[in-house]
């Protein structure tokens, strides 16, 4: 099936903290051009107590929201990686209904496929249809998120 889609905001969210690869070569043993040179690791964000995910993936939303010059009440439809029980935090912030999300309750979390699952079981289910607003919500690794704005179809 091919569906045109416009991407219109893109939003991340990576905590202020900062670790360089020298500094974890004491903690971990490994020495910082082994770190940088094998491990890609220049330095990493680390979460700091008032990170939490929900937080850091409202966030990233709100980033991209306001990128996209849109408003709150545009969105239809929220795409996390998270479970209802910790979304709801995120699609709360943007003033939508746990109808406006999709979740894998049938599937746990699948890491970085996440998303795609979710769009495939919100077209199946109705919940996604051509012009609505999709913001897609993800995690990264060393407590990034990021988030896209989608106009789809």
């Amino acid at each position: 099936m091919s569906v045109p889609v416009g991407i219109i905001g893109v939003g991340t969210y990576f905590p202020t903290k900062i670790e360089r690869a020298a500094d974890l070569v004491e903690g971990s043993g490994i020495p910082a051009d082994i770190l940088w040179k094998k491990m890609g690791i220049r330095q990493r964000h680390v979460a700091g107590l008032e990170d939490t995910v929900s937080f850091m993936a409202s966030e990233a939303a709100k980033d991209a929201i306001a990128q996209s010059g849109i408003s709150p009440e545009q969105i239809n439809m929220v795409i996390s990686h998270g479970s209802e029980l910790k979304d709801h935090i995120v699609w709360n912030s943007a003033g939508l209904t746990p109808e406006q999300s999709v979740y894998l309750e049938d599937y746990g979390h699948i890491r970085s496929v996440d998303q795609a699952v979710q769009i495939e079981i919100g077209l199946q289910q109705g919940k996604i249809k051509p012009g609505d607003l999709i913001v897609i919500v993800g995690a990264g690794t060393g407590s990034t998120w990021s988030a896209i704005a989608v106009r789809w179809g």
